[in-house]
């Protein structure tokens, strides 16, 4: 048995140290993403309230550009408003990237999935009023540009 486990942690070892080439083809945030859905849900109290689609369409979406220097920008398109553009700086570690937008003092940090072509964002806000607590979760998904 003993002979079995050994084998077997050889085997995976060298599996992690054989392919150097594997590691430098992580994908990298560095480019532009823009949203393709974005899906949020709302709890009270632990129970979902239900889930909703956000509009995105040529008049309702999102580019987020992130340079090397770890600064972004947020362009925002929206038929409720004019087009703005928003920067700030990001840093990131594990699966979590946080956003702080020039001229605001709240970081915000979202967990994150990344493949070659898609960035998918999970944003979740919590809060307690009048003795209720809300959750309101939104997953974004957005497409390498």
């Amino acid at each position: 048995m003993k002979t079995i486990f050994l084998t077997a942690l050889v085997a995976v070892g060298t599996l992690f140290t054989s392919c150097s080439k594997d590691d430098n083809d992580s994908p990298s945030i560095v480019g532009s993403w823009k949203t393709s859905s974005s899906i949020s849900e709302e709890f009270k109290d632990g129970v979902s309230q239900g889930k909703g689609s956000n509009s995105i369409d040529a008049n309702n979406y999102e580019i987020f550009t992130f340079n090397n220097d770890n600064t972004f920008s947020d362009y925002e398109v929206s038929s409720n408003s004019a087009p703005s553009t928003d920067p700030g700086t990001y840093t990131m570690k594990d699966n979590i990237i946080s956003l702080k937008y020039s001229g605001d003092t709240d970081i915000d940090s979202l967990s994150f999935t990344l493949t070659k072509d898609t960035l998918v964002t999970t944003f979740i806000e919590e809060y307690t009023s009048k003795g209720i607590a809300y959750k309101y979760v939104t997953i974004v998904t957005y497409i390498r540009q």
